[in-house]
């Protein structure tokens, strides 16, 4: 039986963590997380592998190889642009089939949860229940975050009702989906030709359901933990050391629950709090008090006198002498000096770049970020601070100096939409801005009054894959609103938007929350840009440019914001508002 593992999401929350490895990587009690998995799915029988991967992500292949060693086969498959989760799968289909719509089922699940869950009983009630697909879910707990999470509304008879952004409630029909599926091959003819994105939660799910076909919920005993931000990286090394899921791959214990591999030298007088694990070839001076659960990885140092409480060294990181470090990560190749004392701290070798600064998450309950070279702790943090406030400075001059500019202009178009069809002359809807806190978009209405409810008629027109709904004669659309369209001068409204601070001049287009649910990694990206009036999707080519291209470019802006970046979508954008480019 064939499983397939989704390892192409960049892991933005997880920084700066993913911008020394690749999230599949990341170590888990010394062993990287893929390899967790692997192990995990060949003690259960499942042999035959398939790493759905991004280009950025092919680190994993020289790590795993063939699979050899561990008496698996592994596949790759390897996609240059964001296609979804599901859309992944449309990508080896034919490998899945093996057959047109054969019989054999499949496993999915991400490379980003750790469980102890007995996958075949997942696919023996799968098989009885005679379903497209299962679904594994998990009750939910008592606090949990509900704002990065969807929820399975289950009936009585086992069936998947539907999957919704959760709003916080908790009731006995709620679940979670853990992130791991089971389909039939049947699966594919849900999809449809020529799409270039699809997510398995957001439209294969429904349109499954949809058909009139069964989707089950799947209940396991078992623990798991997802892997989302650092947090969750401490709690995830913690789980295996303890030995509620994962595997301590070596086999030398110096002492009860204390794992150590080949040439550890320990100085006198070092004392263990387990459960610890110690790479190959470190050494651990005199004095030392090491407290679990804790790893230290191949190759690294601990000096006289140093304290370790609940941390995770990489391989090849050194703590001086006389260092207190508690519930910290130190990345590999990074240094902690003499006498240090850090706390909840995340020490890294290489300075971070400013637009990798603007993606840490906010929340942390680590909250330190450290160098460990001798420069500013993060000097990537003041240039981001001086490019927040120039920006800023630049939004706030130019919005009002347009603003004045347009504002004859802008009298001309509100007596032409009161003139050409009834309703008001502005629209506003709800929309996601930085750090998911919403805002009212404002912009000149171009569509007749009741656009929205007549919305699920002309569904099946859509022409633009993902969550935005493009046609390009929209008969929705007024006359006026046809040419404003057309020269995007219905926009001009959002420079009230820049002014007040809700949107800046460049940055991802704010979209509602509804339509943020189609791939997980783009919007948890996105978020942590201030949306702009223009972007890299805008000059790129906007409604003709398909969502996968969509979600590379904001990707791209969010990774690699400058002001010469910004600079260079101002200089395009004039230019693709004349030619018309992708407007409708």
């Amino acid at each position: 039986m064939k499983v397939v593992i989704l390892a192409g999401a960049g892991g933005a929350r997880l920084l700066p963590l993913t911008q020394v490895t690749p999230k599949p990587l990341l170590p888990i009690a010394n062993t990287p997380l893929a390899l967790h998995l692997v192990q995990h799915l060949k003690s259960a029988g499942f042999t035959d592998l398939i790493f759905c991967l991004s280009r950025e992500n092919t680190a994993l292949m020289e790590v795993l190889g063939n699979g050899d060693p561990w008496e698996v086969v592994i596949r790759y498959a390897v996609e240059d642009r964001p296609s979804g989760t599901a859309g992944a799968l449309g990508q080896i289909a034919s490998i899945l089939a093996n057959e047109p719509y054969g019989r054999s089922p499949f496993l999915v699940m991400g490379c980003n949860v750790l469980f102890n869950f007995n996958l075949r009983d997942l696919v023996k009630q799968h098989i009885r229940s005679h379903a497209e697909a299962s679904v594994l879910v998990s009750k939910l707990p008592a606090i949990y975050d509900s704002a990065r999470s969807e929820v399975v509304e289950v009936s009585e008879n086992g069936g998947i009702a539907r999957i919704h952004r959760n709003d916080g409630v908790i009731q006995a029909s709620r679940f979670f989906p853990v992130g791991i599926y089971c389909f039939q091959p049947s699966v594919f003819q849900f999809y449809h030709k020529g799409e270039n994105f699809l997510d398995i939660k957001e439209q294969l799910l429904p349109r499954i359901l949809e058909a009139g076909q069964k989707v089950n919920a799947q209940q396991l005993p078992g623990e798991w933990q997802y892997l989302f931000n650092l947090e969750d990286y401490m709690k995830i090394n913690e789980g295996v050391l303890l030995g509620r899921f994962g595997n301590i791959t070596y086999q030398r214990q110096i002492s009860p629950n204390v794992w150590a591999g080949q040439n550890v030298r320990l100085g006198s007088r070092v004392n263990f709090i387990p459960p610890i694990v110690i790479g190959d070839n470190t050494v651990i001076d005199d004095d030392v008090q090491i407290v679990g659960p804790a790893a230290i990885g191949a190759d690294c140092f601990v000096g006289k006198g140093a304290v370790l409480r609940e941390c995770t060294l990489w391989n090849r990181s050194r703590v001086a002498e006389g260092s207190w470090i508690e519930r910290s990560v130190i990345t590999r190749d990074s240094n902690v000096g003499p006498r240090q004392h850090l706390q909840g701290a995340v020490v890294v070798k290489d300075q971070l770049q400013p637009a990798a600064v603007n993606l840490l998450e906010k929340s942390y309950n680590i909250t330190t970020i450290a160098s460990s070279t001798a420069a500013p702790a993060l000097p990537g943090q003041h240039r981001r601070r001086l490019y927040d406030f120039s920006k800023r400075g630049i939004d706030l001059f130019f919005s009002l100096i347009l603003l004045i500019f347009f504002l004859p202009l802008m009298g001309v178009i509100a007596l032409a939409i009161k003139f050409d069809s009834p309703g008001p002359v502005f629209f506003r809807q709800r929309r996601c801005g930085l750090g998911g806190r919403e805002f009212f978009m404002f912009k000149f209405r171009s569509m007749v009054q009741d656009a929205s409810q007549r919305q699920e008629q002309l569904k099946h027109l859509n022409q633009v894959d993902g969550p935005i709904f493009k046609i390009e004669n929209d008969p929705r659309l007024t006359r006026i609103g046809k040419i404003l369209r057309k020269l995007s001068l219905d926009e001009i409204p959002q420079l009230f938007n820049i002014v007040r601070g809700e949107m800046s001049f460049v940055g991802p287009r704010p979209l509602a929350r509804k339509e943020l649910r189609f791939e997980p990694a783009w919007s948890e990206t996105r978020l942590q840009v201030k949306p702009g009036l223009t972007g890299l999707w805008q000059v790129s080519g906007r409604s003709d440019a398909s969502f996968r291209d969509w979600v590379a470019f904001d990707k791209y802006y969010a990774m690699h914001q400058s002001l010469l970046l910004d600079l260079k979508i101002l200089f395009k954008t004039p230019f693709n508002v004349l030619l018309g480019s992708g407007a409708y």
